[in-house]
Formats: C-alpha cells, sequence, structure tokens
C-alpha cells in the first residue's frame, strides 16, 4: 500500500470536503445506530482519525471502543478526540496502530457488538477480505451488527473501467487538493484500490455469516451496508 496515509493532513482534506460522502455517510449511519438499544463494544477497523466514528456513535451507548489503523499519524489524532458516544464518562478507549488483517486474528471471539469498516477492506485482495469478513464475524455478538462502508463496483463492472471513472472524478472535482496530490492519490487508488462488485460484497457477506438488514448508501462509487449477524451463522 503507499505511503498516502502515513501522514494524516491529506486524507483529512478529502474528509472535510466530503468527496467521499462522509457526511452524508455518517448521517445515515447515524440513523441506523440510533436504533440500538444497548451499551455496545465497538470495533472500528480502518478507523483513522475516528471522524465517521464520533459522527455516527454521537447517539449510541459505547462502553468500549477499540479503533485499529496502520496511520501512527491517525491514531495519535484520535487519542486526542476519541469517538466515546453518548456516555464519554464511561467508554473505554484502546487504539492500535497496526495492520487490520494481523490484529483481528489476535482479538477474542464474540468480543463486540458492533463493527464498523469504512473504506478499509477494498484495499485487500479478494481472497483476504474473505478472511477478513470471517474474522469479523468470528468478533462479533451472535446478535452483532457490522457496517461495511466502501468504494464498490456496480454489476459486471471491470476494476480498471471502476478506477477510471474514480481517477476522472478526483482529477476533475477535487479542487481542494494541490495538483501533486492529486496525483498522489490517483497513484495509491490505481496501486491500492481493489473494489469488489456490489452483489459479491452482499453474497460473501451472507456466506460469512451475515444478513442485509438495510442498504444506507448507493452512489456512483461508494456503499455503505448494515450487517446483523445471522443466528445460525449462515446469512
Amino acid at each position: 500500500m503507499s505511503n498516502i496515509f502515513d501522514q494524516w493532513s491529506l486524507y483529512s482534506r478529502i474528509l472535510a470536503n466530503n468527496y467521499m460522502r462522509h457526511r452524508d455517510l455518517s448521517v445515515v449511519l447515524r440513523e441506523f445506530l440510533a436504533g440500538l438499544d444497548r451499551s455496545c463494544r465497538v470495533l472500528d477497523l480502518g478507523c483513522g482519525d475516528g471522524w465517521m466514528a464520533r459522527e455516527c456513535l454521537k447517539n449510541t451507548q459505547v462502553r468500549r471502543y477499540v479503533g485499529i489503523d496502520t496511520s501512527a499519524d491517525a491514531i495519535a489524532r484520535l487519542r486526542a478526540c476519541p469517538p466515546a458516544g453518548s456516555n464519554p464518562d464511561n467508554a473505554r478507549i484502546d487504539l492500535s496502530c497496526e495492520d487490520v488483517f494481523t490484529a483481528l486474528h489476535a482479538l477474542p471471539a464474540g468480543e463486540f457488538d458492533l463493527v464498523l469498516s469504512s473504506y478499509c477492506l477494498h484495499h485487500f485482495s479478494q481472497p483476504q477480505k474473505l478472511v477478513v469478513l470471517r474474522q469479523i464475524r468470528r468478533v462479533l455478538t451472535p446478535d452483532g451488527s457490522f457496517i461495511w462502508t466502501d468504494l464498490a463496483r456496480h454489476s459486471q463492472q471491470m476494476r480498471d473501467t471502476c478506477l477510471k471513472s474514480l481517477v476522472h472524478e478526483i482529477r476533475q472535482n477535487w479542487s481542494a487538493l494541490r495538483s501533486d496530490e492529486v496525483e498522489e492519490t490517483v497513484a495509491h487508488v490505481l496501486s491500492s484500490d481493489f473494489p469488489e462488485e456490489e452483489h459479491w460484497m452482499l453474497d460473501t457477506a451472507r456466506e460469512c455469516g451475515f444478513s442485509l438488514a438495510r442498504a444506507l448508501h448507493r452512489d456512483e462509487f461508494y456503499g455503505s451496508w448494515a450487517f446483523v449477524a445471522a443466528p445460525d451463522g449462515n446469512g
């Protein structure tokens, strides 16, 4: 993976300008999570600086928050302003600067009520995504929820076609970035982004023991889906 995330300032401006729909997504995620009527232990995969979790968990009782990201800069920013939900005095915060794929295997089974994954899994190969999804199911409680937000291809759209469209979008419309930052972002996309077709994501999540609760967002590039753990382990 490229080092675009080593220093978080570039990504924070992408987020601030809503180029990847973070503001829109935070609203629909917050509305969905408002329906959770219990105190939650939350695992945030690819947590970044915690912006998304802070926004979408505002009305959620967070008993424990575990954030994992490879960017030390993002983790430092997150540590200064953790997403503690609606009961900040009672939330336990644990942050880890490491690879999601490795970190997941070390977590206990049934440890979390909610797993968030925002713009993280598209960096993995298809076989790795399958492993990660199985691990997410393993660490969830039997009635836990999983929200998968990611870059996603449309039906029968090839990776090259998807990324070509995204690169055009970045070069045309991400105007808050300098030209060198645009090209750095493009280089990252072309080398490190491996989005799947939406139907593959939904089918594979089902095979890994999830049931689709609600499609939260879908546009030309990005999507978000809320899943619940299937009672029998099969979606």
